[in-house]
């Protein structure tokens, strides 16, 4: 199993103190030491969000383009339709930040996980095998 420090350091490090927004569920996977889980739980829940979110940036970048080409709203300001793109465009930046921010962390525990879990070789090149 994996050192409890270097555990505590990553998420230290990786998860800035995110610790005070996990689920009741999260830490509970945490306080039971079922890091895997943890990891595969945050990154089932990332991809669905980022799908959503990147879904309703679509959405309202599309009903920016109607209103900024009239089509929606005959004579509608501009103001109206770029607040719709900012905000869509806001929504595709944010969502991509958090979704390969998450991605990445989560990999990243996985890694470290897996490389404790392997056993280690013993090579010794002075012995010759016959």
């Amino acid at each position: 199993m994996i050192d409890k420090a270097k555990l505590v350091d990553y998420f230290d490090s990786e998860l800035n103190g995110f610790s005070s927004s996990f689920l009741f569920k999260d830490k509970q996977l945490l306080n039971k030491e079922k890091y895997v889980e943890f990891a595969q739980l945050h990154l089932k829940r990332s991809k669905k969000s980022f799908g959503i979110m990147f879904a309703v940036a679509v959405i309202f970048t599309l009903i920016g383009v109607l209103y900024l080409s009239n089509l929606l709203i005959p004579g509608s300001p501009t103001w109206i339709g770029s607040s719709y793109m900012f905000l869509g465009i806001s929504f595709m930046v944010i969502s991509t930040k958090e979704y390969y921010q998450t991605r990445g962390s989560m990999t990243m525990l996985l890694k470290l996980l897996e490389v404790d879990e392997e056993p280690e070789i013993d090579f010794n090149p002075d012995l010759e095998t016959t």
